[in-house]
C-alpha cells in the first residue's frame, strides 16, 4: 500500500495526464477515423478500470465528463459502441467485481477515509 499523501500525489497526475490524453484524441477513435492499437489499448483502462474505480474517490465517471473531457467522451461512445468492446468491459469489470469481493480495495478506501485533508476528488 503507498503512503496517503502519495496516493493523493497519483491522483493529481492522473487528472493532469487525462488532460493531455484529451488534447491528443483525435476523434471518433483515439487516432482518427479508424479503430487502431490506441484503443484497444486505452479501452480497458479508461472505460473500465477508471470507470468503477476512479468513483471510489468521489469523481465523476470521466468517461461521461463533456466539461472537461469531450472528445474522450465521444471516444468512449464511438469505442463502446462496439460489440468486442463490451465483451472486453464485461471481462474486465467481472474482475474487478471479484477482486472487490476479496476485499482488495478495501484498504485503499481505509485509506482514503482516514485522510479527509488530502484531495482525492478531481476536477
Amino acid at each position: 500500500l503507498i503512503d496517503a499523501p502519495a496516493r493523493a500525489s497519483k491522483l493529481a497526475e492522473l487528472w493532469k495526464q487525462l488532460g493531455v490524453l484529451e488534447a491528443l484524441v483525435r476523434g471518433p477513435f483515439a487516432a482518427g477515423e479508424a479503430l487502431t492499437e490506441a484503443d484497444f489499448t486505452l479501452w480497458p483502462t479508461l472505460a473500465c478500470f477508471f470507470t468503477y474505480m476512479l468513483p471510489k474517490f468521489g469523481w465523476g465517471n470521466v468517461m461521461d465528463d463533456e466539461a472537461n473531457f469531450p472528445k474522450l467522451k465521444a471516444w468512449h461512445a464511438a469505442v463502446g459502441g462496439l460489440p468486442a468492446a463490451q465483451r472486453v468491459k464485461e471481462e474486465v469489470m467481472g474482475g474487478l467485481l471479484e477482486w472487490e469481493k476479496k476485499g482488495r480495495f478495501h484498504p485503499i478506501l481505509e485509506q482514503v477515509a482516514a485522510h479527509p485533508e488530502l484531495k482525492w476528488q478531481f476536477p
